[in-house]
């Protein structure tokens, strides 16, 4: 607004159309059409080969020449170049002479390269008797060599001839017979022919004695049987027949054979050779030097004492019959009658009395049950006739008090929780099989209470020599040997620090910063891993690039300078 005139004033100013862009030329501002572009420079400085090009970066034109520009793809040319002001100029042809002057030299334009042919006819004299001249591709032409040697060269017949007598052609050599001159060529003889009719000698000329050698070979008679013994050639009567090895041993039961597999003899032990056909003697056998030796008798004990054992020829097995008689009667009517069982050995038929009745000891009778089911322990009431009155409370022989109160006849059976493994004070005629009994007790093995001498509550007899059941090397060393377990000084198996200090060495105190907080184990046995333990500083496992920085990390992968809890910093 111009004050003055008190009017507008609307001033073209090319600036504001100014992009900065110096190859687009300078753009103009017009008072009605606003902004004009501008004029580009133009960059062509009429030399053909130079790329010619707008630099914005310095405000001019780049003429840059560019020898490709005039290449006229031939080698053989040489390298045209582009000058800034000449344009094209040519190359210089490939001088592809090798300084030798019997090859053939050329440009190939196929190859790129130079070719340097050694051409022979180039150092050709015409001399028959010289030779043939050859071209070396390095040395140039080479004489030929001599085109009779042992001969006469006839230059005027380019030819070559041996002899003019039979002289001429002697070899000297006698195996080869007498040479013969024929029109001035020499004819070679006829060999000396030294077959003796022996299919088996080797027949030879010997140059040495000018005579035949006809010298025996058995290789020739070999028939390749090892068994049939070494075949010999004779000198006139030809081939003669080896004699066969002797295989015999002397051992009766072994097999003699000879072998053409292993050209050696074979004296195989044979069982079968030495059987006498009884089984309860046992499979006699073979000797290699000693001959048929006897069987060992098989061992028909079961294991099992009250079978009676034996060996059955006429089955070809052993006879294990269960026998009740080599059980003892055990004295106690409530256990049942005693009898043989084939394999857990003497046991007891149980309990004689029906259901609703107390077995009674004391007189070996089936007596009505007493108890009333009041839950209150009464007078003619105890553990044996109602353990559901008398497991608890006041009464006769309450189950559970830590008494083992005989009198009122609790025992091993009746009340284990106080009476296993107790003896004194027990009935009269009963006993509780534990500490103090042997497993080899019978009656610890046929009243159903198991008595083990080693570890209380297996089910078989712990030091039986026999490892059966439920025993292992944990709770039945003796029997089955020793397992891998904790205390065995190995850590093996599933133990680790926390489960088996004793074996795998004492958990440290506590998780490590910058070293086990994030090796995902609970080092220090303490229940807690890593960030979720107290004693790690805020180390995150999924960021350890943080612990360069002395810092943790966010769950989004942030490192922090905060405390880690729970995998999360807080």
């Amino acid at each position: 607004c111009n004050e003055g005139t008190d009017s507008c004033d609307n001033v073209p100013n090319d600036a504001n159309c100014d992009n900065g862009l110096w190859c687009d030329g300078a753009e103009t501002c017009h008072v009605t059409l606003d902004c004009q572009a501008g004029t580009a420079p133009d960059c062509n400085d009429g030399v053909g080969c130079t790329d010619d090009s707008c630099n914005e970066g310095t405000d001019s034109c780049d003429n840059i020449p560019n020898d490709a520009n005039c290449d006229n793809g031939l080698y053989c040319d040489g390298v045209e170049t582009c000058d800034p002001v000449l344009d094209c100029q040519p190359g210089t042809a490939v001088d592809c002479d090798d300084g030798v002057g019997c090859t053939d030299d050329s440009c190939n334009e196929g190859t790129d390269l130079c070719d340097n042919v050694p051409n022979d006819a180039n150092c050709d004299d015409a001399l028959f008797c010289n030779g043939a001249e050859t071209c070396d591709v390095e040395l140039d032409c080479q004489a030929g060599s001599d085109p009779c040697p042992g001969q006469l060269c006839d230059e005027g017949t380019d030819t070559c001839y041996d002899c003019q007598d039979n002289a001429d052609c002697d070899d000297g050599v006698y195996c080869n017979g007498e040479e013969q001159c024929v029109v001035g060529t020499c004819q070679p003889g006829t060999a000396v022919d030294c077959g003796d009719g022996v299919g088996c000698t080797d027949d030879s000329c010997n140059e040495g004695t000018d005579s035949c050698d006809n010298v025996p070979n058995d290789a020739n008679c070999d028939n390749g049987l090892w068994c049939d013994g070494a075949e010999t050639c004779h000198v006139t009567l030809d081939c003669q027949a080896g004699t066969a090895p002797d295989c015999s041993d002397g051992v009766g039961c072994t097999d003699d054979s000879c072998n053409e597999g292993t050209d050696s003899c074979d004296n195989i032990p044979n069982d079968a050779n030495c059987d006498n056909a009884q089984w309860c003697d046992g499979a006699e056998t073979c000797h290699v030097t000693l001959d048929c030796q006897a069987g060992t008798a098989p061992d028909c004990n079961d294991g099992v004492d009250c079978t009676d054992d034996s060996c059955n020829e006429g089955t070809d097995s052993c006879d294990n019959v269960a026998n009740d008689t080599n059980c003892p009667d055990d004295g106690f009517f409530c256990t049942g009658t005693e009898y043989c069982d084939a394999v857990n050995d003497c046991d007891h038929t149980g309990d004689p009395c029906e259901a609703g009745e107390v077995c009674n000891e004391s007189t070996d009778t089936c007596d009505p049950s007493a108890c009333d089911g009041d839950l209150v322990c009464e007078s003619g009431e105890d553990c044996n006739n109602c353990s559901s009155d008398c497991i608890s409370g006041v009464g006769s022989a309450v189950c559970g008090n830590g008494l083992c109160e005989a009198g009122d006849g609790e025992d091993c059976r009746s009340c284990s929780e106080d009476c296993n493994g107790i003896t004194t004070g027990a009935p009269s005629g009963r006993f509780c099989c534990g500490a103090t009994e042997g497993c080899d007790d019978i009656r610890c093995r046929t009243d159903g209470w198991t008595c083990t001498t080693e570890v209380q509550g297996v089910s078989y007899c712990c030091g039986d020599g026999t490892c059966e059941g439920d025993e292992s090397g944990f709770n039945c060393e003796i029997d089955c040997g020793v397992d891998p377990y904790c205390g065995d000084g190995s850590c093996n198996g599933d133990e680790d620090q926390c489960s088996c200090p004793d074996d795998c060495g004492t958990p440290p105190a506590s998780e490590v910063p910058n070293s086990t907080c994030f090796d995902g184990i609970d080092n220090d046995c303490d229940g807690d891993t890593d960030c979720a333990d107290a004693d790690c500083y805020g180390i995150d496992p999924d960021c350890p690039e943080c612990l360069l920085k002395g810092e943790v990390c966010f769950e989004d992968s942030e490192c922090c300078s905060l405390r880690c809890f729970k995998g999360f910093c807080k």
